[in-house]
């Protein structure tokens, strides 16, 4: 089946199946109807930077309110393409499960196929807390497994060797203190969207400082994300990718991170639900 003619923007009601994406990931569906402009969108005057802050405030704040229902389960494939347009691929399974006091992400390495074996990162999910990344490993050749929480900053290292970061599979960016809308009604892969900026006030090197994100005015989904360094280098594109109709509804195909620095790219295929 092939994807729309549009590329479609993520829901807010599968917010929480990628966690975003960011960067974003589990048993996403996207909307069918995808509205088109008929004219020209008119240029839009700058926002006032107190309504900006206003207006970003609450649409993070409704993203963030999105939760999980039900439990759900889903596989994939994670797809490494290196400088040297070498490919890797490792099975991954994904978990969505919600408890009393919060909810969690959890991504599981099934097979890893030279990548970093054993790998389990869970995302846990408390409201007005920050998100705590549980990052399990083991060590080829090793019996024991290290466990890790972390958050932040501290949280920006690759999940399974891949261009995804833990923090990208949080969608961290959502929860730093400074939020700005930039823009409203803005083209992004032929989908009007609010851009919003989103500021890291106490960034390490090497980590991201800001990121730009695209959310859809139709369907509140992400459409794209971009981060950067200090010095406003593109350090990160995220993009939803490839879509498959199931059961009368669009879900998202394949997920695709592009790292310019290191000339690499990580694409996430999913399985299609039954």
């Amino acid at each position: 089946m092939n994807a729309p003619a549009a590329s479609a923007p993520l829901r807010r009601s599968s917010l929480f199946s990628l966690s975003l994406a960011l960067f974003c990931l589990l048993s996403i569906s996207v909307s069918a109807a995808f509205a088109q402009p008929k004219n020209p969108v008119p240029p839009i005057a700058p926002l006032d930077p107190n309504v900006a802050e206003q207006e970003a405030r609450a649409l993070v704040a409704n993203l963030l309110g999105q939760k999980p229902a039900a439990n759900t389960t889903n596989t994939g494939t994670l797809i490494l393409t290196s400088r040297q347009s070498d490919k890797r691929q490792v099975q991954l399974r994904f978990d969505v499960v919600a408890t009393a006091t919060n909810w969690q992400n959890v991504y599981e390495t099934i097979s890893t196929n030279g990548l970093p074996a054993g790998e389990k990162l869970t995302v846990i999910h408390t409201d007005n807390q920050p998100n705590e990344y549980v990052l399990e490993s083991t060590t080829p050749g090793a019996t024991n497994r290290t466990v890790k929480s972390l958050a932040g900053n501290a949280a920006m290292i690759p999940f399974a060797g891949s261009d995804f970061w833990l923090a990208d599979l949080g969608l961290e960016f959502l929860h730093w203190p400074k939020q700005r809308l930039l823009k409203h009604h803005q083209m992004s892969h032929s989908t009007i969207c609010d851009e919003l900026e989103s500021i890291n006030p106490q960034s390490a090197p090497g980590a991201y400082v800001k990121v730009i994100s695209y959310i859809a005015v139709e369907s509140g989904g992400i459409v794209e994300a971009q981060a950067y360094d200090a010095k406003d280098n593109l350090l990160k594109q995220f993009v939803p990718k490839k879509f498959e109709k199931v059961n009368g509804q669009w879900q998202v195909k394949e997920v695709r991170m592009e790292n310019p620095r290191e000339r690499s790219k990580s694409l996430l295929h999913f399985d299609p639900e039954p």
